[in-house]
C-alpha cells in the first residue's frame, strides 16, 4: 500500500522527516521471525 501526503513549505513551517510505517505492529512481528504463527492464528479464528 502506498499513501501520500502534500506539504506547502512556507517560512515559518518546519518538515521533519520520519520513518512512515503504518503497521507497526505486524513490522516487530515480521523482525521477530513470528509473522507466520500470527496469520496462522488468526486464520484458525475466522
Amino acid at each position: 500500500m502506498k499513501t501520500s501526503r502534500k506539504w506547502r513549505k512556507t517560512p515559518d513551517t518546519t518538515i521533519f522527516e520520519y520513518d512512515c510505517d503504518s503497521y507497526p505492529f505486524y513490522r516487530g512481528l515480521e523482525l521477530e521471525g513470528r509473522l507466520d504463527e500470527f496469520r496462522e492464528r488468526m486464520s484458525r479464528q475466522r
